[in-house]
């Protein structure tokens, strides 16, 4: 999913979501089965936590100027923590379609 593209909620959006959440949701269970991610996460985790990723220059509060790119940084450290076997069981339960919805809602207004 892309940050800051689609704004407009409606069927369209609802669509096109739903289809990339089935796309994501084959390729969580083919690097699953194929043992390259970890058994205990789910598509809904994956958005979840790619939406959680700062953007790729965080402007200085006073100048506007970029100051850090931290999205790579990131990206790697959540990649390291989706990879099998894990280290730790996650503590709670796994999120889904509902959470990432409503996340949606709530932060982009779709």
């Amino acid at each position: 999913m892309s940050r800051g593209r689609a704004k407009e909620p409606g069927p369209e959006l609802a669509a096109v979501r739903t289809e990339l959440l089935g796309a994501l949701e084959d390729l969580v269970t083919g690097a699953q089965k194929a043992g390259v991610l970890r058994d205990d996460v789910n598509a809904y985790d994956v958005v979840l936590m790619l939406n959680s990723i700062p953007p790729r220059h965080l402007p200085a509060p006073d100048s506007g100027e970029a100051v850090a790119d931290l999205a790579d940084r990131h990206i790697g450290v959540l990649l390291d923590g989706l990879r099998a076997p894990g280290c730790e069981p996650l503590a709670g339960p796994a999120p889904g379609r509902r959470d990432v919805d409503q996340f949606f809602r709530a932060t982009h207004g779709l």
